[in-house]
């Protein structure tokens, strides 16, 4: 009678044990948002902010969903893990196309980020982040951008918790800056551009134009050439004088961009000349073996917008045609809220067409800073890469976006970053800046410059990933 008695309460004890692992197991992958889909109408779960509420006209799923109005929004205070990984979901839609709603995430121990839609169908946004080694909690919210007309929808919000976010995140923060000398002596360089070459061209299969920029001192942020043998170890050349063009006597240099003239067999550096007062200038100086450079000459300029031609990026196609693109930041520049992308053409890169303004190169709830373009010819194919700021910010909050133009007539954006900065107190973990992108054998390379939060640090590292991959994640 006892060993059938102690029989049953080992079972029974089994059972049990069963059922809490059951439970807990249940509990983790349990959605941690309270009232995801808003079919409890009555819950205070969402705070809402400005002029927000429920609706039961415009629901993904279910019978209600958020609406919320321009310049509105709710948001969730969520009790998280600290130092782990979460991909955040939702469905969401403007009324009026062309406004913008947002799915974002803050106070989570790194900085706020969001992705955007402007389609008045709805859309599945996905944001990730990790939580700060010292961070309990996070703030999700669904925001109506104060920009265009009529309210925003979302839905069906998710939370999960991920092992690794390398299967969501198109690229992944270099761990270590790379080591690039620079002429004063600080090795911070930023805004790089760089030319690869199938065999060595005067000696180096890479070449990078960039510009000091240390601290943020701009006064340093004048042309400079480095050279490579596989892209990640760079030195200066035997026989160059860093940097190519002194500091102006009046406003600053910046936004090298390197380009090779195969017609010519010469190397371009085309840059900015801005004299932070009323005008500003394309600049070009050109070499035949990468040392010795020809004096600046003026290319383009505008006489009253300061920062009206932001980050020239210049591409030579197969037919000879020299196409160029540039941000227009007006006379605002670092802060604009009305920034566009421009392009224009030239038979040699020095008498320059008018310009084109790129009404679909728009990047949904930010404002484009800078721009890098790739013209494929094997697919004929332009591909970009430009960091960009949150509309209400300004440069300093840069995340990093991808774009491609199939057809030469239509560009296609992605609303996820293909980069954010890193985790507190590392080398990139504040602003993603201007970067070059190459690819080549299936693989995309992209250099990226960046800023660490803590003492306005500039350096400039690599990321790679299968371009197939990289495709497949933003389109998922």
């Amino acid at each position: 009678m006892k060993k059938r008695l102690w029989s049953w309460c080992v079972a029974l004890m089994f059972l049990v044990n069963a059922w809490n692992i059951t439970a807990f197991a249940e509990s983790v992958d349990e959605n941690p948002v309270k009232n995801a889909g808003f079919e409890n109408i009555s819950s205070d779960e969402w705070v809402a902010y400005n002029t927000a509420g429920i609706d039961s006209d415009h629901a993904h799923t279910g019978e209600y969903c958020a609406r919320v109005e321009k310049g509105s929004g709710y948001e969730q205070t969520l009790y998280l893990k600290p130092d782990s990984n979460y991909v955040l979901t939702a469905w969401a839609k403007a009324e009026k196309n062309g406004s913008v709603m947002t799915l974002g995430v803050k106070n989570y121990g790194g900085p706020e980020t969001f992705s955007a839609t402007v389609s008045d169908v709805y859309e599945k946004l996905t944001v990730t982040f990790t939580t700060g080694a010292d961070a309990s909690a996070a703030v999700i919210y669904g925001y109506r951008q104060d920009n265009g007309a009529g309210a925003g929808y979302f839905d069906d919000v998710e939370l999960v918790e991920v092992e690794s976010l390398e299967a969501y995140r198109p690229l992944v923060n270099a761990a270590e800056p790379l080591v690039i000398p620079t002429y004063e002596g600080s090795d911070q360089p930023t805004h790089p551009s760089v030319v690869k070459f199938d065999e060595p061209w005067n000696g180096y299969i890479y070449w990078m134009a960039m510009t000091p920029y240390p601290y943020n001192d701009g006064s340093f942020e004048n042309p400079s050439i480095v050279a490579s043998d596989d892209g990640i170890h760079w030195i200066e050349p035997d026989g160059v004088e860093n940097p190519l063009v002194e500091t102006p006597k009046v406003g600053h240099n910046c936004d090298a961009d390197l380009v090779y003239v195969p017609s010519q067999d010469e190397l371009r550096i085309y840059y900015v000349d801005a004299d932070d007062r009323i005008s500003s200038r394309v600049k070009m100086m050109r070499s035949s073996d990468g040392v010795v450079w020809s004096e600046p000459q003026i290319v383009m300029k505008d006489l009253i917008r300061k920062y009206s031609i932001l980050s020239p990026s210049v591409e030579v196609l197969p037919d000879g045609t020299f196409m160029m693109w540039y941000v227009d930041a007006g006379n605002a520049g670092w802060n604009s809220q009305k920034n566009e992308v421009k392009y224009c053409t030239s038979a040699d890169g020095i008498k320059w067409s008018g310009a084109t303004t790129c009404t679909d190169f728009v990047q949904p709830g930010y404002q484009i800073w800078h721009i890098d373009v790739h013209y494929e010819e094997n697919t004929g194919t332009y591909y970009a890469v430009f960091p960009a700021y949150p509309n209400g910010t300004d440069c300093d909050h840069c995340n990093l976006f991808f774009a491609v133009n199939r057809t030469g007539n239509q560009w296609e954006m992605f609303s996820k970053p293909v980069l954010k900065p890193s985790s507190q107190d590392a080398w990139d973990d504040f602003c993603i800046y201007r970067s070059s992108l190459l690819i080549e054998d299936g693989a995309l390379t992209v250099w990226y410059g960046a800023k660490k939060r803590s003492d306005s640090s500039w350096h400039t590292g690599v990321a790679q990933r299968s371009f197939d991959e990289f495709i497949s994640i933003l389109e998922s």
